[in-house]
C-alpha cells in the first residue's frame, strides 16, 4: 500500500514497511538493496520526525561500528548513508515462511546523514525543509496587514525570502509536544533560490534556525532538505540526523505575536551573521538551549555562569588595566554599559569597588554572589534557588539579546509576563544607575 501527502505542487511518498509498522512517525522510508558495511543485503531506511534515522536489516552491526550504507532504492535512485547506529530491537523468526527470518532495527546516534538521489545544483528551483519544534501564530498577509490565525511566516534575509509553513497535523503535533515534550517536525521551510548559490541558501537557513532557536528557547533544527526542480519534480533529498532537545515552553520571543518574530530575525540577523564566526553565536543557542532543559538546577546555573562569563568577554578581554586585575564585576559593568542593557547597576561606579558592598538591587552585584557561592562553595546563594536561576537567565537573556542589537519587547521571565500578550519588558531602555543606599 503507498500513501500520498500533497502539500500544494510537492509530492512525498509514505511506503508502508516494516519500518513504518514500528516507526508510525517515520518519514519517507525507503527500500533498496546494496551494501551496509560492504556486505551485500536488501535493507529499509528512513527518517523519524525527530529526525533521527532508522534502519531495517539482516545485518548485525555493533554499536561503535560506523555504519555505511550504499545502494540503490526500489525506484534505482541511489542512496547513500553513514554514521553510528545502535540497535533498538533484535532478530525474530518469521514462522509465515516456516523458515527463521531475521532482521535488526536500528536507530542513528549522533550526527548521521542519509541522501537519496543526485545533487544538480543546476537544477534545483525550489528548497523544502522539515523544521523541528518551530511554533507560531498568525501571518502576514499581502495588504501589510496582520491576520492572527494563519498558517505562514515570511521573513526576508540577505534578498532570500524564507517562507515557513505549518504542516497540516501542525495543531495536534503542538499539542502532543506541549504534553509530552520530545522532538517533531512542526513546519516545512520553503526558499525559491533564483540566482543564490548553495553555499549561501544553506548558511541562512542555519543562522535562521540558531536565531529561532534563541528566540523560543528551543532546540530548532532543519532535519530534511528536499530539492526540487522547476516543474516540481523531488530528484534530491538530504536527510540528517542532528542534535536536538525536547520541546519546552520557555519563549524569549513571544510565538503569539508573529511580528515580534519577525522583527527579531530581521533586527538580529545581520549582527548574528557578521560577528559569528568570531563570537560563536550559534553556541550560544546551544548554551541557551541546554540552560533552560530539565536537568539538575545546580549544573544549569554552572552552564549559565560559564555563558555570562564568555559573553562579558566580547566587551572587554583584558586580564588587566594599568597593572590590576580586570574583575568579572569590571567586564559585566562595561558590558551594559557598552551595550546599553537595561539593568540595574550601582552609580559611581560603586559595582568596581572592592571595599564597597554592592546595593540591594544591582544586578551585576546579585549575579556574582550567587557564582562565586555556588562555585566555591557548591551551594546556593539565597534561600530561593529557583529565583536566582530565573533572575540570572534574565540577565542573560537581555546580554544576548543587546549584544545582537535587539531592541524590542522580549519576554522576562523573573518577573513574569502579563496575560494581555505582551512581554513584559522592553529592551529600549539603558542601564538603570542605582542610588538605594540598602546593601548586600
Amino acid at each position: 500500500m503507498i500513501t500520498v501527502r500533497v502539500r500544494e505542487k510537492f509530492e512525498m511518498q509514505v511506503i508502508t514497511s516494516k519500518l513504518s509498522t514500528k516507526f508510525s512517525d517515520v518519514v519517507n522510508p525507503y527500500g533498496g538493496h546494496g551494501t551496509i558495511n560492504g556486505d551485500q543485503t536488501d535493507f529499509e531506511i528512513g527518517q523519524r520526525s525527530d529526525g533521527s534515522i532508522v534502519l531495517c536489516c539482516d545485518r548485525r552491526l555493533n554499536w561503535s561500528d560506523n555504519c555505511l550504507v550504499a545502494g540503490v532504492t526500489c525506484d534505482r535512485q541511489k542512496i547513500h548513508a553513514q554514521g553510528f547506529v545502535k540497535t533498538v530491537m533484535g532478530a525474530y523468526s518469521d514462522y509465515a515462511f516456516k523458515r527463521e527470518h531475521r532482521d535488526y532495527f536500528y536507530r542513528s546516534v549522533y550526527e548521521f546523514g542519509l541522501s537519496v538521489g543526485e545533487s544538480d545544483w543546476s537544477r534545483v528551483h525550489t528548497l523544502v525543509f522539515d523544521i523541528t519544534n518551530l511554533v507560531f501564530l498568525g501571518n502576514s498577509n499581502s495588504s501589510g496587514g496582520f491576520w492572527p490565525f494563519g498558517d505562514t511566516l515570511k521573513v526576508e534575509l540577505e534578498g532570500i525570502e524564507l517562507t515557513f509553513k505549518k504542516l497540516p497535523d501542525y495543531e495536534m503535533v503542538v499539542d502532543r509536544l506541549n504534553d509530552e515534550g520530545g522532538t517533531a517536525t512542526t513546519c516545512q521551510l520553503e526558499i525559491e533560490i533564483g540566482s543564490h548559490n548553495e553555499h549561501d541558501v544553506t548558511r541562512v537557513v542555519r543562522n535562521a534556525c540558531s536565531l529561532l532557536s534563541l528566540a523560543r528557547g528551543i532546540q530548532i533544527n532543519w532535519i530534511t532538505c528536499r530539492h526540487f526542480d522547476d516543474a516540481g519534480n523531488n530528484f534530491f533529498t538530504l536527510h540528517r540526523s542532528t542534535v536536538t532537545s525536547s520541546f519546552q515552553d520557555f519563549e524569549v520571543i513571544e510565538s503569539t505575536h508573529l511580528d515580534a518574530t519577525e522583527r527579531f530575525l530581521i533586527d538580529t540577523y545581520p549582527t548574528f551573521s557578521a560577528q559569528n564566526t568570531q563570537y560563536k553565536y550559534s553556541q550560544f543557542a546551544h548554551v541557551l538551549v541546554d540552560i533552560q532543559s530539565a536537568g539538575f538546577l545546580e549544573t544549569r546555573c554552572l552552564a549559565l555562569y560559564t555563558a555570562v562569563e564568555t559573553l562579558s568577554r566580547k566587551v572587554n578581554n583584558r586580564k588587566s588595566i594599568n597593572g590590576k586585575r580586570v574583575t568579572l564585576k569590571k567586564r559585566l559593568y562595561d558590558f551594559m554599559v557598552h551595550h546599553q542593557v537595561p539593568v540595574f547597576v550601582c552609580s559611581n561606579g560603586k559595582c568596581l569597588d572592592k571595599s564597597a558592598k554592592c546595593m540591594e538591587n544591582c544586578d551585576i552585584g546579585f549575579y556574582v554572589k550567587c557564582r562565586n557561592k555556588l562555585v566555591h562553595q557548591s551551594e546556593f546563594y539565597s534561600g530561593n534557588p529557583k529565583n536566582e536561576y530565573k533572575r540570572n537567565i534574565n540577565l542573560f537573556h537581555k546580554m544576548l539579546l543587546r549584544a545582537l542589537n535587539y531592541n524590542y519587547k522580549y519576554i522576562n521571565w523573573h518577573d513574569g509576563w502579563n496575560m494581555k500578550g505582551q512581554s513584559s519588558e522592553d529592551l529600549s531602555k539603558g542601564p538603570f544607575m542605582l542610588s538605594n543606599p540598602q546593601t548586600f
